[in-house]
Order: structure tokens, then sequence, then C-alpha cells
């Protein structure tokens, strides 16, 4: 099967087959393979879901397994084969700013009031979203976590490091942003360096390796090649878990870009 851009080639339809789960249930699946190719499609142009093209099924079928591989952990497990190792490696970490559009940003006070979890604070820009990361220096993504864009990327950088799997024997690269005591702390505590410049206003600055910090630039370059998949640059989801599954897609087709380049 001849792949279209942005669709997956017959190499990497071959890795992420295993992980879909068949449904027994209803009328039998026809092609999944194209079905994935539709949330990909997208993923990358950012367009509604009545506008999917019919060469990738109904759009009901396709937001249909959307949800499903969403909610059952399949996306997540793609996302992960195809993600870099963090075991023992050259991290970077950081975060970048989400607009949310006025349809994801409909009905936020009345989640606050219900205290429903939603990662969109209102800035000096408007409604913002946060997708924190830390990505290998190949620039293949490692986690995300999602926050409020107004929350400081040094209150979620903990949350973000504990969803590694091990932190010994890493070298964490990250900005003055990072550098507070209870991150550095922490890092010490797994056994992890930090390559961390300290704010001009430290009291008792720390040496760090400006060469190795050079380096960081990868999850920069990284945040770029996220934002060419329009539903990773702008968030159009009110849900936060549907949002983070098109962050992942997006994250997906990097990681295959780099893999297979």
């Amino acid at each position: 099967m001849k792949a279209r851009r942005y669709e997956l080639t017959d190499k990497e339809w071959a890795l992420v087959q295993p992980l879909i789960p068949i449904s027994h249930t209803g009328c039998p699946q026809k092609d999944i393979r194209v079905h994935l190719n539709g949330i990909l499609w997208l993923a990358r142009s950012g367009a509604r879901w009545s506008d999917l093209p019919a060469r990738f099924g109904p759009h009901q079928t396709v937001y249909s397994c959307f949800c499903r591989w969403r909610d059952d952990g399949t996306l997540k497990k793609i996302f992960e084969l195809c993600a870099a190792s963090g075991t023992g490696a050259e991290l970077s970490m950081d975060s970048t700013s989400i607009k949310a559009s006025v349809q994801a940003g409909r009905g936020i006070r009345k989640r606050a009031k219900s205290q429903t979890s939603s990662s969109i604070g209102k800035t000096r820009g408007g409604l913002n979203t946060k997708i924190h990361a830390i990505v290998g220096k190949d620039l293949r993504p490692v986690a995300f976590l999602l926050s409020a864009g107004n929350v400081d990327d040094c209150t979620e950088a903990v949350p973000l490091l504990k969803l590694l799997p091990s932190l010994k024997d890493c070298d964490i690269l990250a900005d003055k942003a990072y550098g507070t005591k209870e991150i550095r702390t922490y890092l010490h505590d797994q056994s992890a360096r930090y390559t961390i410049p300290p704010k001009v206003n430290t009291k008792q600055p720390w040496p760090f390796d400006k060469e190795t910090y050079k380096r960081r630039n990868v999850i920069e370059r990284f945040f770029n090649r996220l934002k060419e998949f329009r539903r990773a640059e702008t968030r159009y989801d009110k849900r936060d878990d549907s949002f983070l599954a098109f962050v992942m897609v997006a994250a997906i087709c990097v990681a295959f870009g780099i893999l297979h380049s």
C-alpha cells in the first residue's frame, strides 16, 4: 500500500499494527490502517472531524476509533514504542505555550466551579495550555504533561520527571526556570545529574557545563516540529485527554520521521 503524505508507511504500519486491539463486537472493522491515517491527517491539518476526506471512511467511525484508542491506552502504547529511552541518557526538559481556541475555552468557568480538571488557564495573551516535555538528544520525545498556561514551569517539573521509569545516571538539561532547590534536590536523590544555569540573583550559584547546555536546543527544535501539526499547535479540544492524545499522535509522526530519516 502506497502511503500518501502524512500517512503511515508499510514499515511503520508493521510496527504499529500489533498494538491496535481488534474489536469483536458490532460490525467487523474494515481497514484499521485507513482510520489511523485519518487521525494522522486530522492532527496535521487541524480540520474538523466532519471535514475528514471520504477516503478515510465515515468521520463518525474514525472519531469512535480515536476515542476508543485514547481511552484504552492504545495511542499511548504506540507513543511509547517510538519514544526515546529515558534511562541513563541526556535529556532536555522545557515547556511551550499553546493557544486555546474559543471552542476549547467554552464552559471553562463552569468546569472551574465544578472542580473538573482543565489544563486551560488565562494569561496575558488569552486562554493557553502548556505542554511540558522531556526529549532525548536525538529529538525523540520521552514524556509529556499538560498544565494551565498560567502555571510556572518549575511547578510541573517534578511530576513530569516522575513519569520516567528511572533517572539514574541521566543528565537533565533545562533553563534557569528549573533551577529551584526542590528540583535539584529531587534529581540528586534520584542519582541524576543536571545541567541548569543558576539565575543571576542566586546567592550560592552552582557550576554548569556551558558546552553541554548548548545541546538543550534539541527540545526547541522538537517543539518546532511538533507545532507543524495544527492539532498540537492550537488547542481545539475541551477535554485534556483528547488534546494530549493529539499531542501524542503528532509526537508519533515526529518520532517516525526521525527514526526513518
